[in-house]
C-alpha cells in the first residue's frame, strides 16, 4: 500500500519525503546525545571532578537549536511532500471523472461521492506527510543505535538484536 502511495508522488515530493526522514533522524539522534551529554554531567557532578562543564553546558545549547531547526525543516518537508500527494491524487481523480459518463452522475449521489474521495485522499495525505516519515527515521535511529552498540560494547549490541524478533512478534500480532 505505501509503495502504491509513494508511486504516486513527484520527484519533488519524493525528495521532500526523503529531506523529511534526514531531518526527523537528525531530530532523534541530536536528543540521543543530550541524554548522553547530561549523563556524563551527571557523572562528572556525582564524582566531584573539578572539571568546567561550561563547554557542556554550550553543547546542550547548541543541540536543543538543532533539534529546534530539525523538527521545523523536517515538518515542513513532511507538509510538502503531503500536499504534492493531494494535489496528484486530486488530479488523477478529476481526470477519471470526467471519463465517466453524464448518466452516472444522475444516477449517484454527488455529495455521498465528493465525500468518500475527500476522506480517502485524506487518509493517504495523512500517512505520508505524518506517519510514513517519522516511521523511516524511527528505523534509521535505530540501525545508527545497534551500530553504535556493536562498536562500543558487542554485548550491548547484540543484546539489542536479540530483542527485535520478540517484538516483531508483539508487532505481527497487534
Amino acid at each position: 500500500m505505501i509503495r502504491g502511495i509513494l508511486t504516486l508522488l513527484t520527484a519533488k515530493g519524493k525528495r521532500a519525503l526523503a529531506s523529511s526522514v534526514l531531518w526527523f533522524s537528525i531530530y532523534a539522534l541530536s536528543g540521543i546525545v543530550m541524554m548522553l551529554l547530561v549523563l556524563k554531567m551527571l557523572d562528572l557532578i556525582m564524582t566531584e571532578q573539578e572539571i568546567s562543564l561550561y563547554a557542556d553546558w554550550l553543547a546542550l545549547v547548541l543541540l536543543l537549536l538543532l533539534r529546534g531547526i530539525s523538527s521545523t525543516f523536517g515538518d515542513l518537508r513532511k507538509h510538502y511532500a503531503g500536499f504534492d500527494l493531494n494535489y496528484e491524487l486530486r488530479e488523477k481523480i478529476i481526470h477519471r471523472l470526467k471519463s465517466f459518463s453524464l448518466g452516472f452522475y444522475t444516477n449517484e449521489r454527488l455529495g455521498e461521492i465528493s465525500t468518500v474521495i475527500h476522506r480517502d485522499v485524506d487518509n493517504m495525505v495523512m500517512i505520508v506527510g505524518h506517519l510514513c516519515p517519522r516511521m523511516l527515521s524511527d528505523f534509521i535511529v535505530s540501525a545508527v543505535m545497534i551500530t553504535a552498540l556493536l562498536i562500543v560494547n558487542g554485548n550491548m549490541g547484540l543484546l539489542m538484536i536479540s530483542i527485535l524478533p520478540v517484538a516483531l512478534l508483539i508487532l505481527r500480532n497487534l
